[in-house]
């Protein structure tokens, strides 16, 4: 493993974490009342970032999700379960020009759905425009960080890069790696 660089703001160094359990913390780090952005939200993922995000004093809540099936999944059963400071758009992370209306940025396992120029161009965005962020995708180093065809149910889950690039924004943020996912965060 890499030597990982470390941020005095939080407890534990993230590979002694869960992914979760660090994505939770990223999020209660968050600056009081803050606007988050959520990218790519899938059906039957897990709402606990979402319920973490909830309780915080945030002004708002968005959600992208580019596949039609999740977007409604999440408009008609995640979406009522909070509040109103909630909303759900049917579009790319690509489309965004820029995030700094955005005080926290979570976009996991999303950035290898893109080519690597998009995924840079994304990413470069988001440390530009953003306090803090969190993303993540499947470690290069392990099984996960290959190649993926997309489902026939979902054709953007098809794996258009390896994420061999993080390294590139290590002067603006930290990175770390726990279970099979590489992570740059701030």
């Amino acid at each position: 493993m890499e030597e990982l660089k470390f941020n005095d703001k939080y407890s534990v160094k993230p590979e002694e974490k869960r992914y979760y359990d660090f994505m939770v913390d990223v999020i209660n780090k968050a600056p009081y009342s803050s606007k988050i952005l959520y990218v790519g939200m899938r059906k039957n993922s897990s709402e606990r970032w979402l319920y973490h995000a909830h309780r915080l004093p945030c002004s708002w809540i968005d959600i992208l999700e580019v596949n039609l099936g999740n977007y409604a999944y999440i408009f008609n059963d995640v979406i009522p379960k909070y509040s109103k400071r909630v909303m759900v758009y049917h579009k790319s992370v690509e489309e965004v020009k820029s995030f700094s209306a955005y005080d926290l940025v979570i976009w996991e396992d999303g950035p290898e759905h893109l080519s690597r120029d998009a995924a840079l161009a994304v990413m470069g965005r988001i440390v530009e425009g953003c306090k803090s962020f969190f993303i993540a995708g499947p470690d290069p180093k392990t099984s996960k960080g290959v190649h993926q065809k997309a489902s026939p149910d979902n054709p953007n889950e098809e794996h258009k890069c390896v994420l061999d690039f993080f390294d590139e924004f290590s002067m603006f943020a930290d990175i770390g790696h726990i279970n099979d996912s590489i992570i740059l965060w701030r």
